[in-house]
């Protein structure tokens, strides 16, 4: 069970898994392009996680807060898929 509940905290938390996500991406394409197809299947694996933890966090923000993120979430998620 998740025991975050103030929200300066989830705003933080719900940011740093974005940014993670997106830090992930990136490894998983230059390990890729490095010919390292293990380590970028881990990586790619370790986005995903970020972006599922970023959207289940985000449900607990209200809808004003929540709102500022979807964008970089929706971004993450095509990167995601394209990848």
């Amino acid at each position: 069970m998740d025991r975050i509940t103030d929200k300066q905290e989830l705003v933080k938390l719900i940011q740093a898994e974005i940014d993670l996500g997106f830090t992930c991406l990136d490894i998983s394409r230059l390990s890729s392009s490095m010919g390292q197809a293990e380590q970028a299947s881990r990586t790619l694996q370790n986005a995903k996680v970020a972006w599922e933890t970023a959207r289940r966090f985000l449900d607990r923000l209200p809808e004003e807060e929540a709102s500022s993120f979807r964008s970089g979430l929706r971004e993450l998620e095509s990167a995601l898929k394209s990848n």
